[in-house]
């Protein structure tokens, strides 16, 4: 219910509050992340679109749209884009495979950085718009990016999709870097 807030504030606040449930209950992780996915699969329009987000993502307007009588006002899109950035970094951050660092002088094993991966998670962004998502290092079983618009570039470097990665349809509007990616199950990148 949170989540659907109208103000910025209470999403944001959902989305900490959703990740602290995943990270205290493993066999959450999924459908929080599904969560996260349904909402990035949103209608938006960034900041500097004059277009309406329903418009933006090729759908009709929901039942819950500003011009129907009664009916709650948009969402400023300057904290929307605020709102969705959080949401990609934190689910970006538990799907990035932790770091290995020097200790300081360069002895003992090295240091894991704080990540914590959850491991044997599935993403579905299908016709989400993601902005300036970074995949860098993370390892997924499954991802669906079918219809999505990503902008801002896309890197998804030493990145492992290990059952299927699916991009048919999307669009990249900048750089999309895939350096030492592990596609170890089908990749489809048609249209």
């Amino acid at each position: 219910e949170q989540l659907g807030h109208e103000e910025a504030p209470v999403r944001l606040g959902a989305l900490y509050s959703l990740m602290h449930l995943a990270q205290a209950n493993p066999d959450r992780r999924q459908t929080v992340v599904d969560a996260l996915c349904a909402y990035l699969r949103t209608p938006y329009a960034p900041p500097e679109s004059a277009e309406p987000a329903d418009v933006v993502a090729g759908e009709a307007l929901p039942t819950g749209h500003r011009d129907h009588p009664g009916r709650a006002p948009k969402r400023d899109p300057a904290q929307e884009l605020q709102v969705r950035l959080t949401a990609q970094r934190l689910v970006s951050e538990h799907v990035r495979r932790p770091r290995r660092r020097l200790r300081r002088g360069g002895t003992g094993p090295p240091a894991i950085s704080g990540r914590v991966l959850w491991p044997n998670i599935s993403l579905d962004l299908t016709g989400a718009f993601l902005i300036g998502l970074d995949f860098s290092e993370a390892s997924v079983v499954g991802a669906t990016f079918a219809l999505t618009t990503f902008t801002d570039g896309h890197f998804s470097r030493r990145a492992t999709f290990i059952a299927g990665a699916f991009f048919e349809g999307a669009t990249f509007t900048h750089v999309a870097w895939f350096v030492e990616a592990t596609f170890t199950g089908a990749a489809w990148f048609l249209g």
